[in-house]
């Protein structure tokens, strides 16, 4: 539907709920406002209207938003975070996999999350990037994630933890991060990450 909703059943069904230490405190914004729209015009122009940015490329500064703000189109799944609101819900890909961020990270007081197609990387956030060799069902997605902190500084150093629901896995399961403006994967197995 096009209209807003501040509704949880607007989670994806089987959704966790926020984590403990994740609900904010009394008075702190509504739950995540999860919209999901038909139209990619309409997603650029509610973006750039409820977010401070649009579609094509990253974003440059903190967003706008106040609170959690989702926007779906597709396969895409864009969210705006801001300190003291509700974390993301899950993101779910279509084959029943979930992941989440379960912590931004010290410090961080604004973030972007952004989960894409691999096909889509280009026209959602300006960049082609190289694939692994091999992928797992769930990291068919891309996932751009963003941080800064009350300055409005860029942060990328500072450990963030993903939690990640696989329905039906086989083999090994490889994870890879890319350093900020390259298309270059690493694996995260391989620079310490568990």
């Amino acid at each position: 539907s096009n209209s807003p909703s501040n509704s949880p059943s607007n989670l994806p069904s089987g959704s966790p709920t926020p984590y403990p230490s994740q609900v904010p405190s009394p008075g702190a914004s509504p739950r995540p406002h999860i919209i999901e729209l038909t139209s990619l015009a309409t997603v650029a122009d509610w973006m750039s209207s409820h977010m401070g940015f649009t579609l094509g490329s990253l974003p440059s500064q903190a967003p706008i938003a106040t609170s959690t703000e989702v926007v779906m189109h597709g396969s895409k799944t864009v969210c705006a975070w801001k300190a003291g609101s509700f974390m993301p819900p899950p993101i779910a890909p279509g084959n029943g996999d979930t992941y989440s961020i379960a912590d931004f990270g010290s410090g961080i007081e604004a973030a972007v999350v952004i989960a894409m197609d691999w096909a889509e990387s280009s026209s959602t956030v300006g960049t082609t990037f190289s694939s692994p060799s091999a992928l797992h069902s769930v990291a068919s997605q891309l996932v751009s994630i963003q941080r800064w902190d009350a300055s409005g500084t860029l942060i990328s150093a500072i450990p963030i933890t993903i939690s990640l629901c696989l329905v039906d896995v086989s083999g090994t399961i490889q994870f890879y991060r890319y350093d900020d403006d390259s298309n270059i994967p690493n694996s995260v197995t391989q620079e310490g990450g568990t």
